[in-house]
């Protein structure tokens, strides 16, 4: 049995009406097929499923389709999107095999990793060329001590965050548009009328 069969038989039991086919395993698309009734309103039976799990013999790898939404994907995607916690067995079984990378059908541990956010995304950047105070000055705000130790202008600080404004609907910002235009409009007036240009 190789590691995708030992996994459909593991996420079988979550996939409604799962049945295996000569070429596959066939069961109900869980992208476009919800709920016990099909999308003509009639009851959802084993014959009107339309998602399927099959082998491309060529390659030897695995595929899902759905001949109904059209969506198709590679074995891993699939799992991916509905079966997370498999999908990370699944890769880590593949990836200690060597099965993994590039001309495979298989991203590896470590892109899975980083896209996840659980490794850094960068070597990280040892470039900061400032100087530590001296021993004396560090040590006047020991515990002990109940000086306020100087103020370090030196040190980095934390990155600076730009907060971004909601984005906005094209009549929205047409709308925030002619607010702006009209105060504007009233300032110029204001600055007018102070220096006498108006009259």
């Amino acid at each position: 049995m190789t590691i995708e069969q030992s996994i459909i038989q593991g996420i079988s039991y979550s996939l409604r009406f799962f049945s295996r086919t000569q070429n596959g395993y066939k069961f109900q698309c869980p992208y476009c097929q919800h709920g016990s009734k099909d999308h003509k309103g009639r009851q959802m039976t084993l014959g009107r499923v339309k998602g399927s799990l099959y082998q491309v013999s060529a390659r030897n790898d695995w595929k899902y389709r759905c001949f109904r939404c059209g969506e198709h994907k590679a074995f891993h995607n699939f799992l991916e999107d509905h079966f997370p916690k498999h999908f990370e067995a699944y890769i880590r079984q593949r990836d200690a095999l060597g099965t993994t990378g590039k001309h495979t059908n298989c991203p590896t541990l470590e892109t899975v990793l980083r896209r996840q956010g659980m490794l850094p995304q960068g070597d990280p950047d040892f470039s900061w060329q400032g100087t530590l105070p001296p021993i004396q000055e560090r040590l006047q705000g020991a515990p002990g001590v109940h000086q306020q130790p100087p103020m370090m202008s030196n040190w980095p600080s934390g990155p600076k965050i730009t907060k971004l404004p909601p984005i906005k609907n094209p009549q929205q910002q047409a709308g925030c548009q002619a607010k702006i235009n009209q105060v504007m409009k009233q300032r110029e007036k204001r600055r007018r009328e102070q220096s006498g240009e108006l009259w």
